[in-house]
């Protein structure tokens, strides 16, 4: 006698079937978007480096600005901002690339391993 606050087991042939389906689906979709987190993870690093040459033209701009021998202590604000600026752009395009690519790498190896599943 079965018990009836218990649910019925899906048949076999069902459970493949539903397998088959989302594998399929799953395996695009999977390659797509482990794509996009392998080519975010190339474009932070970039965009991290170009706001890193922003800061820099901007200390050095500050320096341009100064007339006659600049004081350390003129410029000390409006150079520490400029590079703080460039080492946090560095850091977070790094930061971002070190999380993102290894996703996509996983992603990517987990697209292979359906769609040779599916073969």
């Amino acid at each position: 006698m079965s018990n009836p606050h218990q649910p019925p087991e899906p048949s076999s042939q069902s459970v493949e079937h539903a397998r088959a389906g989302s594998s399929k689906w799953s395996h695009k979709r999977l390659r797509r978007l482990a794509w996009r987190f392998v080519g975010l993870g190339v474009l932070a690093p970039l965009l991290g480096m170009l706001f890193t040459v922003y800061g820099m033209v901007q200390a050095f701009h500050a320096m341009a600005q100064t007339p006659g021998a600049p004081q350390p202590s003129d410029l000390a604000n409006e150079i520490s901002a400029s590079i703080s600026t460039a080492v946090v752009a560095s850091a977070c395009g790094w930061i971002v690339a070190a999380v993102l690519l290894p996703v996509g790498i996983v992603l990517l190896v987990k697209a292979g391993r359906r769609r040779r599943e599916e073969s």
